[in-house]
């Protein structure tokens, strides 16, 4: 697993262009590296606002997605709107 923090510095040293899968609506990028191809899928504040949306709708009890220190500063925002 990757922190929040360790994916930006991965996209940025890939030099990757994050996509949206239009199926899931989940960010990703994708990189080339001796024949393999690899893809990332990324958590992030738009990933967290769609589950957060998903769990609304659907009247969840809740959401789980990480360990507490891998997330970045703008998680934090959203969920402070979390009733």
């Amino acid at each position: 697993a990757y922190s929040m923090y360790s994916v930006e510095e991965l996209i940025n040293k890939w030099g990757a262009v994050p996509r949206i899968d239009d199926v899931s609506g989940q960010n990703y990028v994708e990189y080339e590296k001796e024949g393999n191809l690899y893809k990332l899928w990324i958590e992030d504040k738009d990933s967290l606002q769609k589950r957060l949306d998903l769990m609304k709708k659907y009247d969840l009890a809740g959401y789980a997605a990480w360990r507490l220190g891998y997330e970045t500063d703008d998680i934090w925002d959203i969920l402070s709107k979390v009733e």
